[in-house]
């Protein structure tokens, strides 16, 4: 009989110990598992933030992309009508310029009559000689007369 109550003791005590390490184990397996929910948690909060931080730079790049080309474009706009404005003065001024060239020269080459529009009128005028083939000559020389004009 004192055998056998010894066995007893012993497989209680190796079915403690038994349900003892399962029970660790099993513990352990819940603890791990909890973690590894934890961490992949973890990452997906991460990758969560890593994805919106990205969307805010596309955004931020997207909107100074949109500031500068509608800066180029209003400075674009702007250099075009300067230059236009500029074209047109100077096209103003050439013009100006070149009438009263045209009226310096008739004035000094005789075209230009002032008197009796209805009849003849006497003329006076000097102005540089011609070449017979019409080129000026150096200027140096001028010639000099007056006629009578039908006007």
């Amino acid at each position: 009989m004192y055998q056998r109550w010894w066995w007893c003791v012993v497989v209680a005590v190796v079915a403690v110990a038994v349900v003892a390490v399962v029970a660790v184990v099993a513990v352990v397996a819940v603890v791990a598992v909890v973690a590894v929910v934890a961490v992949v948690a973890v990452v997906a909060v991460v990758a969560v933030a890593v994805v919106a931080v990205a969307v805010a730079v596309v955004a931020v790049v997207a909107m100074v992309a949109v500031a500068v080309v509608a800066v180029v474009a209003v400075v674009a706009v702007a250099v075009v009508a300067v230059v236009a404005v500029v074209a047109v003065a100077v096209v103003a001024v050439v013009a100006v310029a070149a009438v009263a060239v045209v009226a310096v020269v008739a004035v000094v080459g005789g075209v230009v009559v002032v008197g009796d529009w209805g009849g003849t009128t006497k003329h006076s005028h000097c102005y540089p000689s011609f070449l017979a083939d019409g080129a000026r000559t150096s200027g140096l020389t001028t010639a000099c007369g007056s006629h009578t004009l039908a006007v």
